[in-house]
């Protein structure tokens, strides 16, 4: 890893990738949109002028088609917006040509530039439950709302014309409503066709500065109508948003390093969000972009040589186009054999962004590739001498490896039935996240660089996997199972949990070092020499050892006996469960399971648990039944109820989403 830490550290450029991010985010890049396409072009032409194979891969985009479990909406385009205040006076509020996320995305047409709609002030907080008995028909609603969470009520029982909100995400200890004052935040619709073909509505945005500017203004307006009701009781407003759904089209921008042979190691990046989203995902796309560009020039000049696995670029609307590209390439996924996942790495880290982590696959897909990313970031510590020591060697930003976390596209490719095993770097916290914050000059170009480097070393790592790279991967892989045990041991502790607890686990983190273990034949081409099976036999022996010497010292350390589990295990006699479908759920689909359940208390308990269903369905993948899924999703969300696994899982049977191993196709 040493070789190809150093020749693309003085091969990938800081600048080529910040002219990246500056094309990137002159595109307002919402899915299956205009802008998006412009976007996606622009990527493919920059590849090919480095000498690259890239091309672009398009997918029907027209409420028909779906492409895993998600079905895939309508194209959608706005040619512009704005919305201007017309009494008590004149001032503009919104206008989509200076910032477009001034409206709430796949928002549907509207037009009242010659009939002003009165503005209603809702209270904080408000929800369908707790709204107030108010006449909000034909008038635009002024709440701290997120769209995404569905506000059909608003339009389809209260007749609202349209809303208007200037709503921002709280995300405790990382940033708050008074942080963002001036900012507005990525509002939009749900992706779906529900807007278009059902509700209709449309939303303007606003930062929280203008939100409380105009809730002053309506609660003065409402006291003086009190006293005078000749005076006007609100605010009016004018404006219009011209947009249109239609049949379209997705798009993916595929580049090719071609290898020896046809197994692929993947590279994804999401290329979607409004304009600008510099880091998010502007910087991942670059990194991954110039990182292609610096292995071509690797190679093409000779100081490399031709990868053994094909390595291929993969610039993504986020989810839905790693499902559609998973989706048609069908059995070609078995070639899929490891990625790598660059989801914003590039805000300066000055206060408002933290470190780059490195999110682990999750336990159901343990792999190898977790120890060899932390090598990798290990490895681009090398900026700098360490102070007064000649010998050591620190890096200039910060970095992290830490437990699977989902939230982008390597979710979908390290599900267990997709079998791709694949790491994510992600920064956070990040103050500007999904606002209109996130633009280019708080990127910067050498982080963005660095983390290409880190993605460059695992990904050339796993295309070129030897035996002689085995040794410093197994010893990390070790290190790495024992600070498991370790943490594994503390939580046991923090929780007051008995001395069973804690053999169990233990011996589930051992079971997933062994997983990983087992995995490691699917990164190498070919048979696995006779000296390297004994060293794996060794380290299997080594896992069952050190899991043994951890239980013994924590048990002794907290003064309690052990409980072992009987010698001879009753047979079980549940069937081994697994899903029909691979990728995440249709989320959709999954609520309306829970409505018709005909149980509020499930229903409350989904809303409770949905972190834990995603491990549920890692762990639904044929090898475990409903019993052990309910004990290994439970201990790797940390929380959770065991009762309600196997609540899920039988409604999930009974939809045809979940069965038997030996029965599902």
């Amino acid at each position: 890893m040493k070789e190809i830490n150093a020749l693309l550290k003085q091969t990938l450029s800081p600048a080529r990738a910040m002219d990246h991010v500056r094309h990137i985010t002159l595109h307002h890049r919402i899915q299956a949109s205009p802008g998006y396409r412009d976007a996606a072009e622009y990527c493919q032409r920059a590849l090919q002028a480095a000498g690259l194979d890239s091309h672009i891969l398009s997918y029907p985009a027209d409420g028909e088609h779906c492409y895993l479990q998600e079905h895939i909406w309508r194209e959608w385009g706005c040619k512009g917006a704005r919305l201007d205040l017309c009494a008590p006076h004149a001032e503009t509020l919104c206008d989509f040509a200076a910032d477009p996320m001034c409206i709430a995305q796949r928002s549907a047409a509207a037009d009242f530039r010659d009939k002003p709609l009165e503005i209603v002030c809702l209270p904080f907080g408000v929800t369908r439950e707790n709204c107030p008995d108010i006449d909000l028909a034909n008038k635009l609603v002024l709440a701290d709302v997120l769209l995404r969470d569905g506000l059909r009520w608003i339009f389809e029982e209260k007749k609202a014309a349209g809303v208007i909100t200037d709503r921002v995400q709280h995300d405790e200890g990382v940033r708050s409503r008074q942080e963002l004052y001036d900012c507005r935040m990525y509002h939009s619709f749900p992706f779906s066709d529900v807007n278009e073909r059902e509700v209709g509505g449309f939303a303007f945005v606003l930062t929280p500065r203008q939100g409380d500017k105009l809730r002053r203004l309506c609660a003065d307006m409402a006291a003086e109508h009190e006293k005078d009701p000749a005076k006007p009781a609100r605010p009016t407003a004018k404006g219009f948003i011209e947009t249109e759904f239609y049949s379209g089209a997705l798009e993916n921008v595929l580049c090719t390093i071609p290898g020896e042979t046809d197994e692929c190691i993947m590279l994804t990046a999401h290329l979607c969000h409004p304009q600008a989203c510099a880091n998010d995902n502007a910087s991942g796309c670059a990194a991954a972009m110039e990182l292609m560009r610096a292995l071509g020039e690797l190679i093409a000049s000779g100081r490399l040589p031709r990868p053994r696995r094909t390595i291929r670029m993969l610039l993504v609307p986020e989810m839905a186009g790693t499902n559609a590209y998973l989706h048609t390439l069908g059995e070609g996924r078995k070639k899929l054999i490891a990625g790598v996942n660059l989801d914003m790495v590039g805000a300066r880290q000055d206060g408002t962004a933290g470190p780059v982590i490195a999110f682990r696959t999750p336990e159901a897909s343990a792999s190898l590739v977790n120890d060899l990313t932390s090598l990798a970031v290990e490895a681009a510590e090398d900026d700098y001498p360490a102070v007064f020591s000649g010998t050591e060697r620190v890096g200039a930003h910060l970095y992290a490896v830490r437990r699977f976390s989902g939230g982008s596209d390597h979710q979908i490719f390290s599900d267990p039935l997709i079998g791709v095993p694949c790491v994510s770097f992600t920064q956070w916290p990040d103050l500007f996240y999904h606002t209109s914050g996130d633009t280019v000059e708080r990127i910067d170009p050498v982080l963005v660089a660095t983390t290409a480097r880190v993605a460059g070393c695992i990904v050339w790592s796993l295309a070129n996997m030897a035996e002689a790279d085995l040794d410093p991967l197994l010893s990390r892989a070790c290190e790495n199972y024992v600070a498991a045990l370790r943490r594994e041991a503390g939580l046991w502790k923090q929780n007051h949990e008995s001395a069973r607890a804690l053999s169990r686990r233990l011996a589930l983190t051992e079971e997933a070092a062994a997983r990983a273990l087992d995995g490691l034949r699917r990164l190498f081409p070919g048979e696995l020499s006779a000296p390297v099976q004994a060293m794996l036999a060794d380290e299997r022996a080594k896992l069952s050892a050190l899991r043994e010497q951890a239980l013994r010292r924590a048990l002794a350390l907290a003064g309690m006996r052990r409980d072992d589990e009987p010698s001879v295990k009753p047979v079980s006699t549940l069937p081994r469960l697994t899903r029909t479908f691979a990728g995440d759920a249709d989320k959709d689909r999954i609520n309306q399971l829970f409505e018709e359940s005909g149980s509020p208390a499930l229903v409350e308990q989904h809303k409770k648990y949905k972190e834990l269903e995603s491990y549920i369905d890692y762990w639904t993948c044929g090898l475990f039944n409903a019993e052990e899924i309910a004990e290994r999703a439970v201990w790797e969300c940390g929380s959770g109820d065991r009762d309600f696994v196997g609540q899920y899982l039988r409604l999930l049977n009974r939809a045809g989403l979940v069965k038997p191993a030996d029965k599902a196709q």
